[in-house]
């Protein structure tokens, strides 16, 4: 039990400012089975009269639907997450390659267990980037968007061989670069999971 604790306690998180980031560093490989296991160290079998809920994703809001007839949200911003029938779209702001708090929370809390519950699913992670800038600028963007998105998931202890990588830069847009919305749609990471082998 006292090994179990002290990895428990040990486990790196990202600090800035002293604000604990609710994700770790370097996450246990099942954080399932480690809190179960210290939860039940700790209350020697208590019955809990009301067991612990699920909760849902906390980027719902963030979250358009496949037509991309919501994309642009209420407060004038522009989805973040899109899903899809394949799978879902990441999307980025101009010049940017790093995932946003929501798109974190919607890698951590809903593709990241997704994963451990079907190990036999697999993912090919396409990156897109809009038309303004050079073609190698475009192609190296979304090499950039493809790796931060794939770090989220290696770093959960999802296995490189479940996951392929295709950058395609400004090669595939969604939509006409010709608008800021045309541009917000076409800078994005798709995420399309598969269950067939490789």
């Amino acid at each position: 039990m006292n090994a179990e604790v002290q990895q428990v306690d040990k486990m790196d998180t990202n600090t800035q400012d002293g604000n604990e980031e609710p994700y770790p560093i370097t996450p246990p490989i099942n954080d399932n089975e480690e809190s179960i296991a210290v939860e039940e160290s700790v209350v020697n079998n208590t019955v809990f009269e009301n067991p612990p809920v699920k909760e849902e994703p906390k980027v719902k809001k963030a979250v358009a639907s496949m037509d991309y007839s919501d994309f642009r949200l209420k407060d004038g911003s522009f989805a973040e997450v899109v899903e899809t029938r394949k799978g879902w779209n990441l999307h980025f702001d101009f010049n940017e390659f790093l995932l946003s708090r929501n798109q974190m929370d919607y890698v951590y809390e809903v593709l990241i267990p997704l994963l451990r519950e079907n190990p036999n699913m697999t993912l090919v992670l396409e990156g897109h980037a809009d038309s303004i800038g050079s073609n190698d600028v475009n192609y190296r963007m979304s090499v950039l968007r493809i790796s931060n998105v794939l770090y989220h998931i290696e770093m959960n202890g999802i296995e490189d061989t479940r996951i392929t990588v295709r950058p395609k830069g400004e090669s595939e847009p969604l939509a006409p670069n010709s608008t800021e919305e045309g541009r917000a749609i076409n800078r994005r990471v798709e995420i399309i999971k598969s269950t067939e082998e490789k």
